[in-house]
């Protein structure tokens, strides 16, 4: 289940055309805008022994670069005794880029980051924690559409009490 972009509620969603703004939002906000695509229709999920470690394995973990990569990267490069230019050509990277990555003056971005471990052999991500934590009914995930609209309503009244 996912959030609606208007009124927040966890329900399966629907893709409108609003005000040519495209939203994924519930089936009574669906009725706001022109229906572009419905939910597709989810397959039960099965709680057996057999089927949790199906399960576990779909959570995906997130992963977050380690402190020191730049002078890492550089130790492993001059151990193998490669220059910057040849590790970037071997990675098929621009040697500049390569530069501004040993220097820490640019994170690499994790595609990056995989092609320099497993040339250098070395290893530049650390696990962080599980990416698919469940959220509470209770719990928002962020501002929505309707959040924005609820707090402009209230601005608009505060400044009529005011007056």
């Amino acid at each position: 289940m996912a959030e609606c972009e208007i009124c927040g509620r966890e329900d399966q969603l629907y893709t409108v055309e609003i005000d040519r703004a495209k939203l994924r939002v519930c089936f009574d906000c669906s009725k706001s805008g022109k229906l572009l695509e419905a939910p597709r229709p989810q397959a039960k999920i099965r709680a057996g022994p057999q089927f949790q470690e199906r399960t576990a394995r779909r959570e995906k973990t997130e992963v977050d670069i380690v402190s020191d990569y730049g002078p890492k990267i550089k130790a492993a490069r001059e151990k193998m005794h490669i220059s910057r230019d040849v590790l970037a050509e071997m990675i098929n990277e621009k040697e500049s880029f390569l530069d501004r990555v040993e220097s820490e003056r640019t994170l690499p971005p994790e595609a990056l980051g995989r092609k320099l471990e497993k040339a250098l052999g070395i290893m530049l991500y650390e696990e962080v924690g599980v990416s698919s934590s469940p959220v509470s009914k209770g719990e928002k995930k962020g501002l929505t559409l309707g959040d924005v609209i609820r707090v402009k309503r209230k601005e608009d009244a505060d400044e009529k009490e005011q007056d």
